[in-house]
Formats: structure tokens, sequence, C-alpha cells
């Protein structure tokens, strides 16, 4: 069977906005078409997906540029004009901020093979 195509706009709406009427104004739809595709398990399986895609783009790009930050973050550490605490600050809340965004990344690949019933 073939997936329907759902558009970007749509998408994004139910992405971006909380409430009801905001993502109604940013999708363009009516109150019953907002209801209509809460309901459509398909649309939001589309809107969970794009969601998972989102998270896993924004992990991939911190894990590409670790090494990076990593190398500044030593730059700092390294600094003697630098104080201690500030450059404990940015590694702890570096290192904390990775460590959350990977966790939601392998959270998310999990239920997705819960779904697709590989577990």
């Amino acid at each position: 069977m073939k997936r329907k195509e759902y558009p970007e706009k749509l998408i994004t709406a139910f992405l971006t906005e909380v409430r009801p009427i905001d993502i109604q104004r940013a999708a363009g739809i009516s109150n019953t078409k907002y209801y209509a595709l809460k309901r459509d398990p398909e649309f939001m399986q589309a809107v969970s997906n794009r969601r998972t895609e989102i998270v896993q783009t924004a992990v991939k790009h911190m894990e590409n540029s670790f090494v990076k930050n990593a190398d500044t973050l030593q730059a700092i550490i390294d600094d003697p004009e630098v104080s201690p605490q500030i450059r404990v600050n940015a590694l702890r809340l570096y290192g904390e901020q990775f460590g959350q965004w990977k966790m939601t990344t392998d959270i998310l690949e999990r239920i997705e093979k819960i779904e697709a019933g590989e577990v």
C-alpha cells in the first residue's frame, strides 16, 4: 500500500505549534480538518517520523562537531587566563547536552524497533 504524502506546511505546523488554533492558522486548515488529522494514525505517524528525523539530525550534527568542540574546550582548559570554574562549567554543559541528545536518539530508535516488531 502506498503511503499518503502530506504537505510540508501541514507537518511543520503540527511540529512547531502547540495550541490547536495556532496549528490551524499555521497550516491554513479548518477546525474540522485539524481534528480529522489528529485522528488519522497515518498522518500522526508522519509527524512522529519527522520529529524523529529532526532529533536524529541534531544529534548527528552534535556528534560531528563533538571533536571540534572538544578541541575548543581543551584549548579553554589549557588556557591559564580562563577561570577554572568557567572551564568546568563549559565541559559539564557540553557533556550533559550531548548525553541527553544521544539518549533521546537511542530511545527513539528503540521505540521504532518495538513498533516494527523487531524486538
